[in-house]
């Protein structure tokens, strides 16, 4: 029985990768708003990998293993291949910053999982440092949105916002390399998160553009805060420790007394 729930979530895990592949082929063809789409799609079935493996109790080596090539392959290869056919459409002569992006996307996912995992028992079998990669392969498809969607065409300052989705693209790669601890979103938050998303859609009547600024606004919102409160929960546990540590002041005059 275990091993029919192991290979039912592998077989969930490979649905990703085929999400992923799609993204890269839509990609290479110059689809790049259904490539981005596709791609965002493996990463919500990513967040849930995880979870479901955990509810049905069929973490396994091999699972871990084939998660993370799976994730390097969806979210680190197939945005690489998106941003370099959306850097270069049209006459865009950008090929060689192009090629710069694509390698410094597929090298920060890679040293990202090679630098190794450590058990944690909120992310399953082995968590990683740095920031989760799917987090950056998702707002970089939201960047390519923005920039080619026709229904983002008329948005506002859409030059400046693009630089700073471009600027904020750098800082991602950066962060997924880093020692930063993220740990995964609560399911309340995702839910509150699913909620306004769908009050926007009823609000604007765009589903797209709703979507994109919810989600765009919730990675910066997780980017910014959950090292801040992972460091504010190891200064509360040295807090508590040190606190225990130390007698108390009424008991060390007694016991010398």
């Amino acid at each position: 029985m275990n091993n029919f729930r192991q290979h039912c979530l592998s077989a969930f895990t490979l649905s990703i990768l085929l999400f992923g592949t799609l993204g890269m082929m839509e990609a290479i063809s110059g689809s790049v708003v259904r490539a981005a789409q596709l791609i965002i799609i493996a990463a919500l079935m990513d967040g849930v990998d995880g979870t479901l493996a955990r509810a049905l109790k069929g973490e396994s080596a091999f699972g871990a293993r084939l998660d993370t090539f799976v994730d390097t392959i969806c979210f680190g290869v197939a945005p690489a291949i998106l941003a370099y056919t959306a850097l270069c459409s049209g006459q865009n002569p950008a090929a060689a910053f192009a090629a710069f992006i694509v390698f410094a996307i597929i090298m920060s996912g890679v040293i990202r999982f090679t630098r190794g995992g450590k058990q944690d028992e909120q992310r399953g079998i082995h968590a990683f440092r740095g920031l989760p990669i799917p987090v950056s392969a998702i707002w970089l498809c939201l960047f390519v949105l923005l920039r080619h969607s026709e229904t983002t065409a008329g948005l506002p300052m859409q030059a400046a916002l693009s630089m700073f989705m471009g600027i904020f693209t750098g800082i991602l790669l950066v962060l997924q390399v880093t020692n930063l601890n993220y740990r995964k979103p609560h399911r309340q938050h995702f839910i509150l998160s699913l909620i306004i998303t769908a009050t926007m859609i009823v609000v604007t009547h765009q589903p797209l553009l709703a979507l994109a600024c919810c989600t765009g606004i919730a990675i910066v919102i997780y980017v910014i805060a959950t090292p801040l409160m992972e460091r504010a929960s190891i200064n509360s546990s040295e807090t508590e420790r040190v606190a225990l540590d130390t007698p108390d002041t009424a008991d060390t005059v007694a016991a010398n007394g």
